[in-house]
């Protein structure tokens, strides 16, 4: 059996917008680490995306007569519309909220270096980014920054961070 060329380009299109859906979910795991919250977030937005899911896929398969193609199908959709919710959640908090950042005040923790892994090397590793710990509300929160914000800060300091409120109620950290 020839597959036609029409078929073919729709599924080149297909498997590129996913591999670039994946792109932007690695880009944005920056901003979900530094969303208050982000558990409940993911939750509501794998719940939201899992109802999507089902909903989009009954209504694309009910022209399909063949039950086994029509059920393929149907989890197909689910499952990728679930896989990507947690990304569209967290992207339409932070982008299409209106708020300003403001900036709030905690109590300064800890703050930590981070680096990638280096498999074999002489030097030191240079920090790729570093960790900010902070109390908000007896809890202790965590943020990532490229660059070191607080050093020679003692723990119990107080410190203000940008905070933005997102459209869904969820603050983020605003730290590039």
């Amino acid at each position: 059996m020839e597959v036609s060329n029409k078929t073919k380009i729709g599924a080149f299109l297909i498997a590129f917008t996913i591999v670039g859906l994946m792109a932007l979910y690695v880009q944005e795991f920056h901003w979900l680490g530094n969303t208050f919250n982000a558990k409940k977030l993911i939750f509501w937005s794998l719940g939201f995306g899992l109802l999507s899911g089902v909903g989009l896929g009954k209504y694309w398969t009910r022209n399909i007569a063949d039950s086994y193609d029509r059920m393929r199908l149907w989890i197909l959709v689910i499952f990728v519309i679930t896989l990507f919710s947690p990304y569209l959640g967290s992207l339409t908090n932070r982008l299409l909220s209106f708020e300003e950042a403001i900036s709030e005040e905690f109590i300064f923790f800890a703050e930590k270096p981070i680096a990638d892994l280096e498999i074999v090397s002489t030097e030191k590793a240079r920090p790729e980014a570093y960790f900010v710990f902070f109390m908000k509300n007896g809890i202790l929160e965590r943020a990532k920054t490229r660059k070191r914000l607080f050093e020679g800060t003692e723990k119990g300091a107080k410190i203000r961070l940008p905070v933005k409120r997102g459209l869904y109620g969820f603050d983020i950290v605003c730290l590039d």
